[in-house]
Formats: structure tokens, C-alpha cells, sequence
């Protein structure tokens, strides 16, 4: 029963953290848009954040990979 138990608290650990996100960037001191953080998960594809963030550094955020 306690191998059921541990093996079954081991595949939450692994699900969840699994779930983490893949890349995130901290903006701030950006001049016209809102500082904010932005990660890859929150988008459909890796070109759409890739854009996102070099849409937040041309208005002069300073990014931070987080």
C-alpha cells in the first residue's frame, strides 16, 4: 500500500511540474506600453512570443529572461 501511495504522490510531482513554463521575460521601464511578464506558455506559438517580446524591447523595456 505505501509503494501505491509514493508511486502515485510521484506522478503528481512529475505532472505538475511538468507544467511549469518554458521561458518567461520580466519588461519593465518600458516607455509607452505597461511593464509586465510574459511567458512562453501564454502563447499558441514560439514566433508569437518571440514578437511579443521584441515588440515590449522596441518601445525600450528592459527584459529579463526569468
Amino acid at each position: 500500500m505505501k509503494k501505491i501511495i509514493s508511486i502515485g504522490l510521484l506522478l503528481v510531482v512529475i505532472f505538475f511540474s511538468s507544467c511549469k513554463n518554458k521561458s518567461c521575460n520580466e519588461c519593465t521601464n518600458c516607455k509607452t506600453l505597461a511593464n509586465s511578464k510574459i511567458c512562453e506558455d501564454d502563447y499558441t506559438t514560439p514566433s508569437d512570443y518571440t514578437s511579443a517580446v521584441a515588440n515590449l524591447v522596441s518601445d525600450g523595456c528592459s527584459c529579463v529572461n526569468k
